[in-house]
């Protein structure tokens, strides 16, 4: 079975190029044009691996979608025509997997590498590495978005530990500046 993408977009030009996307990678791909769309999509069924989202929907014109979609937990992918500072503040305060301005065909190649990888890192290990607990948690949600499986140590011994017992691990973010005495 193929991983489920839900596209959230009112222009059915930019949906169908979004969706012909999704199927190239293998996702089977259901597509919603309003906020009141979404709402029924995910009250049926709510199993989607990824989203993508437009923030200026007909029913929902101050990316209200994005709260909607994220509250089933389902990482999402905000597109947007509107590309002041205050709403790009807004978006990145959430936790979605990134935002992209439609400025010009560029964005749907990276949103297609974005789709790409968000299935790729699956099953990935990272291990972060921080005596920082706020720093640690920081790089860990953002890994996490991006669909990585993280690992956390604090100190070089434990994340000598947590190597051996996950052998998945294929990279280790530490922070530069400490000294775990592992060099």
């Amino acid at each position: 079975m193929s991983d489920k993408l839900l596209v959230v977009e009112d222009s059915n030009s930019i949906a169908a190029v979004i969706k012909k996307i999704g199927q190239t990678l293998g996702y089977q791909v259901t597509v919603a044009k309003s906020h009141e769309d979404v709402v029924a999509i995910l009250k049926e069924d709510a199993s989607f691996f990824a989203a993508t989202l437009d923030y200026n929907l007909p029913d929902a014109q101050q990316g209200e979608v994005i709260n909607t979609v994220l509250s089933h937990d389902i990482p999402s992918v905000v597109i947007t025509g509107k590309m002041d500072e205050e709403t790009r503040a807004k978006i990145l305060a959430q936790p979605v997997i990134d935002y992209i301005p439609k400025e010009n065909s560029q964005a749907y190649m990276y949103l297609k590498r974005i789709l790409y990888w968000q299935k790729a890192n699956r099953g990935t290990g990272v291990l972060v590495v921080d005596d920082s607990r706020s720093a640690r948690n920081y790089i860990v949600q953002l890994l996490k978005r991006r669909n990585f499986e993280v690992f956390v140590a604090d100190t070089g011994p434990s994340a000598l530990k947590t190597m051996k017992e996950q052998p998945h691990i294929k990279l280790v973010h530490r922070f530069r500046n400490a000294d775990y005495g592992w060099h």
